[in-house]
C-alpha cells in the first residue's frame, strides 16, 4: 500500500491496533498516515471506520466521504455509509439521517 518507511511502518502499527480493536490508539496512527498521505483513499476509509467505532460520526463521514472523492469503490464503504447513517438516525439526527441517504443514494447512482 504505502512505498514510504515511515508510511508502512504507521501502517502496520495501525493495522495491528485495529486487529486488537484499539481504536483509540490506531486513530492516532491513522490521523498521522491522513496527514502524510493525504490522497491516500485507504488511509481515510480506514480512519472513517475506526471514527465511527469510537461513536464519532461527523468525522468518520468528513473522512469517508474524502475518501469516496479520492476513489474508493469499495463496497465495504457503502456499508459503513448505511451505518453512520443508521447511528444518526438512532441518535434522532433525523435530518443527517436523510441527508446522508439521499447523498449515498445519488452515488451508487452515478
Amino acid at each position: 500500500m504505502a512505498v514510504h518507511p515511515k508510511l508502512e511502518t504507521w501502517w502496520r502499527r495501525a493495522s495491528e491496533l485495529l486487529a486488537a480493536g484499539d481504536h483509540a490508539h490506531a486513530v492516532r496512527e491513522l490521523e498521522r498516515l491522513v496527514k502524510a498521505a493525504p490522497q491516500e483513499s485507504a488511509f481515510r476509509y480506514n480512519l472513517s471506520a475506526c471514527l465511527f467505532q469510537l461513536g464519532k460520526l461527523d468525522d468518520a463521514l468528513l473522512h469517508l466521504r474524502r475518501a469516496r472523492q479520492l476513489g474508493l469503490a469499495d463496497p465495504a464503504a457503502d456499508v459503513l455509509f448505511e451505518r453512520i447513517a443508521t447511528q444518526f438516525h438512532a441518535e434522532n439526527r433525523l435530518d443527517d439521517a436523510i441527508a446522508l441517504d439521499r447523498k449515498s443514494t445519488r452515488l451508487n447512482s452515478s
